[in-house]
């Protein structure tokens, strides 16, 4: 009996991933790693035979387009009882963000370029309690607005190794310190600068102050992927902060390593850890 199963395509995913569905009643975790047949559908059709399915992880490593609208009414058509959603999309730009209708889903994964359109959905999502966000491009207003969506999370990780726009100001504060129910956030960059993570200049760390903030959160996990001439500030105000609270997990990774160490193969080795399906060919 297959429970578990990952494909992966070297050309388009087509209409034969619904007969294999169909002779896999049991199947309750897919992963799919192809681009889309936009011939077929405009995103997936699995038809009647992914009623059994929890877990739904897409990867697609190609530059594309896909309406959140398309994702949605797979969601709700074909896939009522998924419960898990990831979709590792690197260089691909989600539309119509606002369309998203996520039902039962409780764990969330996006990686893409960004989203597009407006960023506000319909409703509060009270049934996602995990989200891990990653994208290219997006300001910190954008990227608060997505979290202002999620009233109930208990889990967030956020991934901006890439995303040169963001910045960490009062919106995107505001916007975690808001998250009442959290209990465990996870935060990746690049590395660690004053330009980026600083309000106005002379001011204490935007980052430090979220995580002072965050004094009801139980674990804390914070990574550069690289060193920068700014650690030690970083390093002394966390520090500070594990001594007044001995009852949280604080983690700052910094490597210990030089200043021109590849960026792009310590985030690919962070990338494998992160979005790894977990199953061999």
């Amino acid at each position: 009996m297959i429970e578990n199963l990952a494909l992966r395509y070297n050309d388009t995913v087509g209409e034969e991933i619904a007969g294999l569905l169909s002779k896999l009643p049991h199947l309750s975790r897919l992963v799919v790693d192809g681009s889309i047949n936009t011939e077929i559908a405009p995103f997936f059709s699995f038809g009647r035979h992914a009623n059994s399915l929890r877990s739904f992880m897409y990867s697609c490593s190609i530059i594309q387009e896909i309406d959140c609208k398309d994702i949605s009414n797979t969601l709700v058509a074909e896939m009522p009882n998924l419960t898990s959603l990831r979709l590792n999309l690197a260089m691909t730009t989600l539309l119509n963000f606002s369309d998203f209708q996520l039902m039962t889903i409780k764990e969330l994964d996006i990686c893409c370029r960004r989203l597009d359109g407006c960023l506000t959905l319909s409703q509060n999502v009270l049934s996602v309690t995990k989200l891990k966000l990653s994208t290219q491009t997006g300001s910190a207003e954008e990227i608060a607005t997505v979290l202002n969506n999620f009233t109930n999370l208990n889990s967030l990780e956020l991934d901006f190794f890439r995303n040169h726009d963001i910045l960490f100001n009062a919106t995107l504060m505001e916007a975690l310190v808001g998250l009442n129910s959290l209990k465990y956030f996870s935060f990746f960059g690049a590395y660690y600068s004053k330009e980026k993570y600083t309000i106005n200049e002379g001011e204490k760390s935007a980052l430090v102050k979220v995580l002072v903030a965050l004094k009801n959160v139980e674990k804390i996990k914070i990574e550069f992927c690289q060193q920068s001439y700014y650690d030690d500030d970083l390093v002394t105000a966390v520090n500070n902060l594990t001594v007044k609270r001995p009852q949280q997990n604080i983690q700052l990774i910094i490597p210990d390593d030089d200043f021109d160490n590849d960026l792009n193969d310590l985030y690919d080795t962070n990338y494998r850890e992160n979005y790894s399906d977990g199953y061999s060919d």
